[in-house]
């Protein structure tokens, strides 16, 4: 399944669910700060035979699950893991239905930076020291991080948003993350709706209070243009999925 026939037709997609039976896998790609925290534990719960990839151990961890899923151990990946790991559980022939969940980009880097000020960021002291203002962090990373993170350089919109539908069989919106999360169950069978409760939600400090400028704004729209016009036409398409839900 792909998630350009969720958006092109949900109901027939919630019809023709995605099957996780030893030969395909769930894998979760979490972008940090998208509410992936809060739905994992549900992830968790209804796949039950998981292989959770720490983020100091990525290669190794990575090696270790090809290995082990050669015999069908796993229904869910997840953790710290890059497109690029993907693409190498793929070259192993692993079978997988890839999935995330987006944000708007800029809201997203005001929530990255505002966590990583915090106590829950171990390396938070350092990061503080290296970037003591927003702006000092902001300009500092790569254009368009959330699409690079999902599928690496990227630098045409149109390309983007095709490789991102043909590739992910599901895209979740972090501001409907009801909907999103329902979406989700459809189409894999699954009851999610134990994840109301936001997790890992940054508490507001005066250390990690941010109030950029206009300016500032208007530079980053600049620098995440993709990011933002591909969020925008995703965000756009879950009106037909809610349609759709809702007539089910």
């Amino acid at each position: 399944m792909k998630f350009s026939d969720v958006i092109e037709d949900y109901k027939a997609c919630a019809n023709n669910k995605i099957d996780v039976d030893g030969e395909n896998f769930l894998a979760f790609l979490h972008v940090p700060k998208t509410a992936g925290t809060s739905l994992l534990a549900a992830l968790k719960k209804e796949y039950p035979h998981n292989f959770h990839m720490s983020y100091d151990q990525i290669d190794e961890k990575l090696d270790e699950f090809i290995n082990e899923q050669r015999s069908k151990k796993y229904d869910f990946f997840t953790g710290h893991f890059a497109i690029r790991h993907a693409r190498k559980m793929w070259a192993a022939d692993l079978k997988y239905s890839l999935i995330t969940f987006i944000r708007e980009p800029i809201s997203r880097l005001i929530s990255d930076y505002r966590y990583q000020k915090t106590e829950l960021h171990p390396p938070h002291k350092e990061f503080i020291a290296k970037y003591p203002t927003f702006e000092s962090w902001v300009l500092d990373v790569p254009p368009n991080i959330q699409l690079k993170k999902l599928m690496g350089f990227i630098d045409n919109v149109d390309e983007g948003y095709y490789k991102l539908l043909t590739q992910y069989a599901f895209i979740g919106v972090t501001e409907l993350y009801d909907l999103s999360v329902n979406v989700l169950g459809g189409i894999t069978g699954k009851n999610f709706t134990s994840t109301r409760k936001k997790l890992n939600v940054t508490e507001k400090l005066s250390i990690n209070e941010i109030n950029p400028s206009e300016k500032l704004i208007e530079k980053l729209n600049e620098i995440h243009y993709i990011d933002i016009q591909i969020y925008n036409r995703i965000y756009s398409h879950f009106a037909r999925i809610a349609n759709d839900y809702i007539g089910i």
